[in-house]
């Protein structure tokens, strides 16, 4: 009884051994994601790869976050959305068909982002990659650990979809995998070597380390695929280089029917040229290739195929113009912002504005006159406003004013508008956001995107605005036709010569 009291059983044995380790742990949460990934029940109902299926394809990733001791780990899934199709009659595991399918056979992307390594060489159409987060998996031990968690974790859940681990830098794609179906297991390895041994540059040597690996006699021929890759990156002319011609710039003496915006390329856009020489498909019986001698002489190939690798940030003289045209569709600046003479009230005081009635209807846009006297028929010089100074010199002022309204330079326009035999008079719903080339419309947002791009930014095409919305305002006022005007249609001309008469917003 004196023990018994002595001795209480609440501060000894504790400790519970049941408890799971951090590495049980992590299969347990591993194993768990390929079951809600529903990678254990089997790949059911699938069709052959087409030729370079994977490569026009999207790809579908799941990503999810796991830690073991200190080092974070993520895995995903990568899957190819494939077209609904009916399925074939492919006996056995998805993964192996697709490893023996010739259809996918040297995968490269032709655009856009690059095609996952695995995918471009085993041919798959889905895999599971468990990667570090941060640093890159050297360590030997830790390598052979993390493996044995896959290969756990993929026997347990009974997942068939190969499951690879990168390890070593992440710039030498190195992944080593596993792959169960039944009762076959297929490991993936990759053996990363500084130097290339002498037997492994030609096909000879690379079939013995092939026959090598089978572990039986294999007498029966090997089919292989052979491919040839040369590169092309620097170019001894720049063919495709064009110079800007900007319309309207100092001493060009533009002397043409249309003008137009700036075409071409400063650099050249072609980053490498890539040409493939393939053997597809060739018995190793049939073909010699040794230090010796070879049978792949690349003008005797089969297949050839040229590929193109653009820059990837091209300077394009039109997508450049076009895109700061575009980014001025939101401004919400007033003309008076950039020319405070047109504020309300500023021309109630110009000499011509005699009659009271006439500042109820005047403009609050000076008139061209001080600028093209030839322009705005019958103003005859009856107000003389003070003229707008901007980025505009007034030779490319006129210019401008000149290819917009032909009609007024004399004796013989520079730029007259197209003749309209021959235009279909009905209205075309499909035309209702859209301007008949080289009509009015089509001239003033050519001539816009230029002043924004190379003659002075908003100011200059605020410039420009002014002094054509007063032309228009003293045609309409005055009943003068409006020349490349066949885009009035009934629809339209109310709105576009209203906001003309009262231009507020850029």
């Amino acid at each position: 009884m004196m023990l018994n009291e002595e001795v209480d059983d609440t501060e000894f044995f504790q400790q519970d051994f049941t408890t799971a380790s951090d590495w049980e742990l992590f299969n347990a949460r591993l194993e768990e994601i390929f079951h809600e990934w529903k990678l254990s029940f089997g790949q059911a109902g699938f069709r052959a790869l087409q030729h370079h299926e994977l490569v026009r394809c999207e790809w579908n990733v799941q990503r999810e976050t796991i830690k073991f001791t200190d080092v974070e780990l993520e895995v995903a899934h990568y899957r190819a959305i494939l077209p609904e199709g009916p399925p074939d009659s492919q006996p056995g595991c998805q993964a192996f068909v697709d490893l023996m399918s010739i259809e996918n056979d040297y995968c490269v992307a032709v655009g856009g982002d690059e095609l996952h390594p695995l995918a471009q060489w085993y041919g798959l159409r889905e895999f599971v990659v468990v990667a570090p987060v941060k640093k890159s998996i050297s360590n030997e031990s830790q390598i052979r650990i993390l493996m044995s968690s896959v290969h756990i974790a993929v026997a347990e859940s009974s997942c068939d979809v190969p499951v690879f681990v990168q390890v070593m830098d992440k710039v030498q794609n190195v992944f080593l995998g596993v792959c169960e179906s039944g009762s076959v297991r297929l490991s993936f390895d990759i053996v990363h070597l500084h130097l290339t041994p002498p037997t492994c540059k030609y096909l000879s040597g690379l079939l013995e380390v092939f026959k090598g690996k089978i572990g039986i006699a294999y007498v029966d021929p090997v089919a292989v695929s052979v491919r040839f890759t040369y590169s092309l990156a620097h170019f001894g002319t720049s063919a495709y280089v064009s110079e800007r011609v900007i319309p309207f710039a100092e001493r060009t003496g533009i002397e043409m029917a249309s003008v137009s915006l700036p075409f071409g390329v400063a650099i050249d856009p072609l980053a490498k040229l890539i040409v493939h020489c393939t053997w597809p498909q060739v018995a190793d019986n049939v073909v010699v290739d040794s230090q010796t001698y070879s049978d792949f002489d690349p003008m005797t190939a089969p297949l050839w195929s040229l590929r193109v690798q653009l820059e990837d940030t091209p300077v394009c003289y039109l997508a450049e113009c076009l895109g700061e045209y575009l980014q001025i569709v939101d401004s919400r600046r007033a003309l008076t912002e950039y020319f405070s003479e047109l504020a309300f009230g500023a021309t109630q005081n110009l000499p011509g504005t005699h009659n009271p009635l006439d500042l109820l209807t005047e403009s609050k846009i000076p008139s061209l006159s001080s600028v093209l006297p030839t322009i705005g028929v019958g103003s005859g010089g009856s107000k003389k406003p003070a003229k707008l100074e901007g980025p505009l010199t007034d030779e490319q002022l006129k210019d401008m004013l000149y290819y917009l309204f032909p009609d007024a330079e004399k004796p013989v326009p520079r730029w007259p508008y197209p003749t309209i035999s021959g235009r279909a008079a009905e209205f075309d719903p499909l035309k209702i956001k859209s301007a008949d080339p080289d009509s009015l419309v089509h001239r003033l947002a050519t001539l816009l995107a230029l002043c924004n791009a190379y003659f002075g930014g908003k100011r200059a095409l605020a410039q420009l605005w002014a002094e054509f919305t007063q032309e228009m305002r003293y045609r309409v006022e005055r009943c003068i036709q409006i020349p490349g005007g066949w885009w009035l249609t009934n629809h339209r001309a109310g709105g576009f010569l209203g906001m003309c008469a009262f231009p507020k917003w850029l």
